[in-house]
Formats: C-alpha cells, sequence, structure tokens
C-alpha cells in the first residue's frame, strides 16, 4: 500500500480552502467574464495539486502551486453575472467548495473607437452607434458630463443610446460595471471618438410672391418661388409649407438665407414655414404665407354663348386664374350669381339683358380681365336672345273653333315673331309629335300630340330665348273623322229588342249617338275609339246601323275597307196558336202538335215552365212535341231566337183528363160549299165547346151526348182533320172528312 508523505514526512491530509482572492470592487472578488483573472487561493494540503475549478470548470491552462498553502492560478470565462466557488484538487481528493464567492463581471478599462453619427441636433434626441471594446455590463454612459439615455449594450463591442441635449463638441465615455477609471481615447492608439452638437436653425423672415392686404401671398395652385430668411440653415435638407415639403428646387444661398418654391395648397389657407438641418428643426415660422391668386384672370371660352334676354341662363366660363374670383360680369351688369368650380372653371347665371356683351371675371386682389380672349383669340362674349311671341294657331276650323283630332296627330301652324332655333312646341305641356320646322323666324308648322277628348290647350313655343307666354286661341281635342263601323255583334236580336250588341269599327271616342235603322239605340256605351256596345231597340226586318259622332258627322251606310255594310235583324218571336191534342196523362208521353208562326230555330219547348221530353221543329208553323210529367193546366211556350211565345188560352195543355177520340165520322165526305150533316162518334164529348174541320169550326153542333156530337159541316177543300175542343183538350187528329 503506497502512502502520500508531507514535506516532513508525515502523512499528508486532503486539500482545504481558506481564502480566494481575484479582482476585489467593492467588497466583492471578480472575475473577468472573458477569463484569465489571476486568482490566489490560500489554504492547506496543496502539495501536489492537479487542478483547480470554477464552478467546475478547470482552471484556464495555468496552475502554479507555490507551496501546501497557497495557489495562483488564471480563471476561465465563464456567464456575465453568474458567481461560483472554487475547489482544489490533489491526490489525496477534492476540497470543500470555497466559502468565497467569485462573480464573473467586467473591471476592464473600455475604449470608444467611434461613433455613429458624430453630429446631431442640440437638442438631443439622436440614436448612436458607438464601437469600442470591453461594454460587456457597461454602468453609464456619457456625452461630456450628461448621461445618455436608452442605452442598449448590444454586446461586448457594441452600444446603442440617445444622445442627451448639449452644445459644442464634447467626448463620450463608457463606464464599466466594476471599475471606475475610463479615459477619453480612441482604440489602439486612434483619436479620442467625439460627437458635435448643431444648433437649430431659425427662422426670421419670409418673402412670398406679392403682398396684399398686409400678407405675403403665394399662388395656390402652383409652386411659387419663396425666401426664407434666419439663421442656421447650413446643410438645410428640407424646408415645409404647413407641413408639406418645398417643391421643384431647394437652394441654401448661405447660413442665414435659402430660397425654394411653395407647394400648391388650399386657396384662401395660411401656413407656416420650418427649416430642418442636420441640427434639427426650427420653430414654425411666425410669419405666415397666404395661398390666394396672384395672376389676373383670362376667359378663354363662354358656353353656351347666348341665352334669353330675361337672363337665367348658367354660363360655364372657362380660362385661368379663377381661384380667387370676387366678381362676374355680363357687359356692366353683376351676373345673378357664379360659383367658382376650380381655378379654370367658374359657372354664372346670366342676369337680364340685350345685345352681345363682353364678360369680365374680377379677382380678390382687384385685377380685373381684359376683354379680350385667351392666347391670342377673339373676345369670347355673351348674346341675349329675345323671347318668342305666338300671335295666332290654325289647326282644323269647325264652327268658330280651332279643333284637333283626339287620338291622332294633326298638322298645326303658328305665327309670330323671334321663332329662329326653336327646340320645342308644347301643347298644353305636351311635346309636339314628329318633330317641328321652323319655317322663318315668324312661323312653324309641327303636328299636334293625341290628347284628352273634350279638353282645350294652349301652345307655347321655346327657342334659346325662352318659352313663349301661352297662345291665346285654344286648341280643343275632338273628333274630326267620319266613324265607320266593321262588324255587329251578334248580327240579329228579337223584334221586341232588348239584345246587347258589339259594334266595332272606327273613330268612335267621340260618339254622340248610336241608332238601328231611323231608331236610337235604348243604350249605347264608347269602350274605346274602334268598340261601341249598344243595346238595340225594338224593331222589324234588317237594319242599318249608325253611328254619330261629337261634331254631328254620321257614318255612311258602308262597312271598312270595301266590306258590304254591316246590318241587324230583327228576329219575330214564335206564337202558339193551337194544340192539336191539348190534354193527356200527367206522367207524359203523349204526342202533341204545336201549329203557330216563327217557329224556325226554335231552341226550347216547354209545358208550363217544364222543357218537352222531345220536339222536333216541323216547319216555320208547326212543331210535334213529347210531353213530359206534368200535373194540372198548363201553358206551352216555344223559345226561339226571336224570343219566347206568350200565353194565352190557346196554348194550354191539359193533364189528366182523357182527351176526345174520334171513332166515326159519317158521312166521311161532303160538297165544298158546306152544309153536310156530319154524325162524329166517340168518347169524350162531354162538355166540348167547338168542332173544327181542319182549322174551321163548324157552321153549327150539338153534342147528342158523351159519345155523339151532330155538326154541319163548314165551306171547306181537300181532306180535313175533325177535331172536337172537349173542356180538358182535345182529340189526337184521327177522323177526316173530305170536300168533293
Amino acid at each position: 500500500m503506497l502512502m502520500w508523505l508531507g514535506a516532513a514526512g508525515g502523512a499528508a491530509a486532503q486539500p482545504v480552502i481558506t481564502d480566494v482572492d481575484a479582482y476585489d470592487y467593492q467588497g466583492a472578488e471578480i472575475l473577468q467574464f472573458g477569463g484569465g483573472t489571476f486568482v490566489t487561493i490560500t489554504g492547506s494540503g496543496f502539495t501536489g495539486a492537479t487542478d483547480v475549478r470554477f464552478g467546475g470548470v478547470p482552471g484556464n491552462f495555468l496552475l502554479s502551486v507555490v507551496d501546501d498553502n497557497t495557489i495562483r492560478t488564471m480563471s476561465p470565462a465563464g456567464p456575465f453575472g453568474t458567481s461560483v466557488s472554487v475547489t482544489v484538487e490533489t491526490p489525496l481528493g477534492t476540497s470543500a467548495p470555497s466559502s468565497t464567492l467569485l462573480t464573473y463581471g467586467n473591471s476592464y478599462q473600455t475604449a470608444v473607437g467611434s461613433v455613429t453619427p458624430a453630429a446631431g441636433p442640440a437638442a438631443g434626441g439622436t440614436t448612436v452607434t458607438i464601437l469600442g471594446s470591453w461594454f460587456t455590463g457597461a454602468s453609464k454612459v456619457e456625452f461630456g458630463s450628461t448621461l445618455a439615455t436608452n442605452v442598449v449594450v448590444v454586446d461586448n463591442s457594441t452600444i446603442t443610446a440617445t444622445v442627451p441635449a448639449g452644445t459644442g463638441t464634447v467626448d463620450i465615455f463608457v463606464t464599466p460595471p466594476h471599475g471606475d477609471a475610463y479615459c477619453a481615447c480612441g482604440m489602439g492608439g486612434d483619436p479620442p471618438a467625439t460627437y458635435t452638437y448643431i444648433p437649430a436653425p431659425v427662422i426670421t423672415d419670409l418673402w412670398g410672391v406679392a403682398f396684399h392686404g398686409g400678407e405675403e401671398l403665394i399662388q395656390f395652385n402652383g409652386s411659387s418661388p419663396v425666401t426664407i430668411i434666419g439663421s442656421g440653415f447650413t446643410g438645410a435638407t428640407a424646408v415645409h409649407f404647413g407641413g408639406v415639403p418645398s417643391v421643384v428646387f431647394l437652394e441654401v444661398v448661405d447660413d442665414t438665407r435659402i430660397r425654394t418654391y411653395a407647394p400648391s395648397g388650399t386657396f384662401g389657407t395660411s401656413v407656416s414655414v420650418t427649416v430642418t438641418t442636420p441640427g434639427g428643426t426650427s420653430a414654425p415660422s411666425s410669419k405666415l404665407l397666404k395661398y390666394s391668386s396672384t395672376r389676373q384672370p383670362g376667359i378663354a371660352t363662354v358656353t353656351p354663348a347666348s341665352g334669353p334676354a330675361a337672363g337665367g341662363t348658367t354660363v360655364t366660363l372657362t380660362g385661368i386664374a379663377f381661384s380667387a374670383a370676387s366678381k362676374v360680369t355680363f357687359g356692366t351688369t353683376p351676373a345673378t350669381s357664379y360659383a367658382v368650380v376650380d381655378d379654370t372653371t367658374i359657372t354664372a347665371v346670366a342676369p337680364a339683358g340685350v345685345g352681345t356683351v363682353d364678360v369680365f371675371v374680377t379677382n380678390v386682389i382687384g385685377v380685373a380681365n381684359c376683354a379680350c380672349g385667351y392666347g391670342g383669340n377673339p373676345a369670347p362674349k355673351f348674346s341675349y336672345i329675345p323671347v318668342p311671341t305666338i300671335t295666332d294657331v290654325t289647326a282644323f276650323s269647325f264652327a268658330g273653333a280651332e279643333l284637333l283630332q283626339f287620338d291622332d296627330t294633326e298638322p298645326v301652324t303658328i305665327t309670330g315673331a323671334g321663332f329662329t332655333d326653336a327646340t320645342t312646341v308644347l301643347f298644353g305641356g305636351v311635346p309636339s309629335a314628329g318633330g317641328l320646322t321652323v319655317v322663318d323666324d315668324t312661323r312653324i308648322t309641327t303636328r299636334a300630340p293625341s290628347g284628352t277628348l273634350g279638353t282645350s290647350v294652349s301652345v307655347t313655343v321655346t327657342t334659346p330665348g325662352g318659352t313663349s307666354a301661352p297662345s291665346t286661341q285654344l286648341l280643343t281635342y275632338s273628333s274630326m273623322y267620319q266613324p265607320s263601323v266593321g262588324s255587329v255583334t251578334p248580327a240579329s236580336g228579337p223584334a221586341a229588342g232588348g239584345t246587347a250588341v258589339t259594334i266595332t269599327g272606327s273613330h268612335f271616342s267621340g260618339a254622340s249617338a248610336v241608332s238601328f235603322g231611323t231608331t236610337p239605340a235604348t243604350s249605347f256605351a264608347v269602350v274605346d275609339s274602334q268598340t261601341v256596345t249598344a243595346v238595340a231597340p225594338p224593331g222589324v226586318g234588317t237594319v242599318d246601323i249608325f253611328v254619330s259622332n261629337a261634331i254631328g258627322v254620321a257614318n255612311c251606310v258602308c262597312g271598312m275597307g270595301g266590306n258590304p255594310a254591316p246590318k241587324f235583324t230583327y228576329i219575330p218571336g214564335p206564337v202558339v196558336a193551337k194544340l192539336v191534342r191539348n190534354g193527356g196523362s200527367t206522367v207524359g208521353g203523349d204526342t202533341v202538335v204545336l201549329t203557330g208562326s216563327s217557329f224556325t230555330g226554335a231552341t226550347a219547348v216547354s209545358f208550363g215552365g217544364t222543357a218537352a221530353a222531345s220536339f222536333t221543329i216541323d216547319g216555320a208553323t208547326q212543331i210535334t212535341a213529347v210531353t213530359p210529367p206534368g200535373s194540372g193546366n198548363v201553358n206551352v211556350r216555344v223559345v226561339s231566337p226571336g224570343g219566347t211565345s206568350s200565353t194565352g188560352p190557346e196554348n194550354l195543355y191539359y193533364y189528366g183528363a182523357p182527351p176526345p177520340v174520334l171513332t166515326a165520322v159519317t158521312p166521311a165526305s161532303g160538297p165544298e160549299a158546306g152544309g153536310t150533316s156530319v154524325s162524329i162518334t166517340g168518347s169524350g164529348f162531354s162538355g166540348a165547346s167547338n168542332v173544327l174541320f181542319g182549322a174551321t169550326p163548324a157552321t153549327s153542333f150539338s153534342v147528342d151526348s158523351d159519345t155523339a156530337i151532330t155538326a154541319i159541316s163548314p165551306p171547306g177543300t181537300g181532306t180535313v182533320d175533325i177535331f172536337v175542343d172537349a173542356p180538358c183538350c182535345t182529340n189526337a187528329p184521327n177522323g177526316s172528312f173530305t170536300y168533293i
């Protein structure tokens, strides 16, 4: 077993640290954060020491064991601001960490190599970058003896800071965190870095383009030359007018004078001026410059160049230097009103006037334009045009009135004065139709528009000189065309009248009468110019239809477009004169023959209001019908286009009583002169009221019994049926008599 012996030959002990000494600053032991600080360690058991560690990190390559109680070594680099203990390692072990802590800091003297920028305003506020060495942890930066603000240590060789206010040229000092010494010197033997304060410029006076009313004026819409008087202008970089940069050119004549050009600005506003140099920006000038117009107005055009003598025309003037306009005159008369649109445009309302006059614009500083053009052109002028006058209006003359067709355009001639260049003719406020022709200054031809029937309108003429007074001659909308009838629907109806008819054609709007033949319609209504509805009056036969207009012109009896004249036909009503078999069963089904007239086109047969089970139109005078079920005594009626037949005893039908029946006629023939005594046998004869030979009553007859009748034949011809009229009804045709 080996044993480490101390210098006296005794057994050696484990190392112990009693003190550590580095760079002492205000009671703290400081290590340079970049490493390389000499450190002395005292204690015991250091003989044979192999390593010294700073917070666990080996020392910086240099380890000197002076004796068993002392070690000298060099610190490694460490994070700025951290504190570490020290341990010593020997063959016998490692010491406990030192009770004395060492703090990584910066104790080296700083050096300033450069400052960028190296100059700035005396008011301070410039942000500068300082380059040098050993800046880490710097505690303060001074310009001369004044502390900088916003100091930021970027790294060991770079600092940014905000310059304080000052004057002249000053040294820059950076103080390390763990030291007090600093020199005002550069790096590597170079001259010291310094910072120069530049004084701010001062404005004492301004010269504009013109001086008017105690104010310096500059042109509001163009670059105006301006001279600035003051001090500290050397190196000037900018001039602002009310915060807006100067334009075109900036000349620093010397430290007391600048020439430049003002920008355009808002007319009528006043602005101060500032000058900016490396020394800062001056206070705003106490003298103000006012944006105005310093030029004489010039007029290029007047549009329109003419208008009514009464005035009121809105005119647009173009030219230059209008922004400062204080007055616009037509000849010697001020405009009714005017508005400056911009420096090259004015709108004005012409006053009343006569003839042709010059137009003038005067600006705010009293400079009036000459009565001349712009750019060498002739002077623009304004001509007053007289108002037109109407003396007469002619259209279609009738009964002392001038008429217009209400539903068409009509030619009209207007006479008067001042019609040249007329643009509009109005009829009751409505423009003419199809344009107008100005024949000469005293006559216009045009066409009136359509209008409301029966209304009267005046006429006005409008020219560039204005609008005439309304004509004293009124024009009345009427109907001057002859009505024509094209169709009548329906074309027929009952003779009793009452048929609703639609009449089509032309020029009906002014209709004053409608007649069927010579009889006025019961009523009529004008639907439009092509349609009339009317109710037919009673009448007979076929008649013409007439429509008369409002001024009494009746239509001809003709159709439209060369077609035949439309007519209306009265249809006579049906007449039921007799029923052959006028009684039967209540269950219906009996055949009844109706004789009478106007049965053609019959549409219905009814028994007491009940439709026949069926019917056949045998001819214009006869219908055969089958009875429906019924009861009592009822009238039989026929409906046709001519109407409905009337009721009477001749058309009564008897339900429920058996009709008379003829079984034999003796003799069955006799002379045409009549007088034959005829025996009729059968049944149902009681109460018979009549005996007919055909349609002719017997000369006389007697009811012998319910089954026998004796009758004297009347004169007649041919073979005829014999009918017995019983109280209920009449027999069917089942017995005949032949005239010889």
